[in-house]
């Protein structure tokens, strides 16, 4: 009996159902963090990792000149490069994320990263004889 009872009353409501006038539809009850100011684009790309760093085949950095540039925004980037590369600037990072390089291609071995860096380390250079062949940038300090 309850169950036909709360039928009846649901279809009553359903009834006399008024359509949404079109003022109300356009409100936008949850706005957005870009809406409301709590957020900009300048905001966003400066969550990005910002990671700029250098490599060389060499041992000596910048003393020799050249160097391969590679810039990466998103955590979770990751490469290998083409040969070993034996020294290393971090030339930018944002706090909140760590670059580490690997001595085996494909970020291994896994978990083991052989150097790693975060944005204290901006402007030093690292030098490591066997060379480097990947590379991973994660968010976390």
């Amino acid at each position: 009996m309850k169950t036909t009872n709360f039928l009846f009353a649901l279809m009553a409501v359903a009834v006399n159902a008024q359509p949404i006038d079109e003022r109300t539809a356009e409100v936008e009850i949850f706005p957005t963090l870009a809406d409301s100011g709590a957020i900009d684009a300048r905001s966003i790309e400066a969550r990005a990792a910002n990671l700029q760093f250098t490599v060389w085949d060499n041992i000596n950095c910048e003393a020799n000149g050249g160097g391969t540039t590679i810039s990466a925004a998103d955590a979770t980037s990751k490469g290998n490069f083409n040969s070993a590369q034996k020294s290393i600037k971090l030339n930018a990072l944002n706090s909140g994320y760590h670059l580490s390089f690997y001595t085996g291609r494909g970020q291994s071995p896994s978990g083991s990263p052989n150097l790693r860096l975060n944005s204290g380390n901006v402007g030093n250079c690292w030098n490591y004889s066997p060379g480097w062949l990947s590379w991973g940038l994660y968010s976390g300090p």
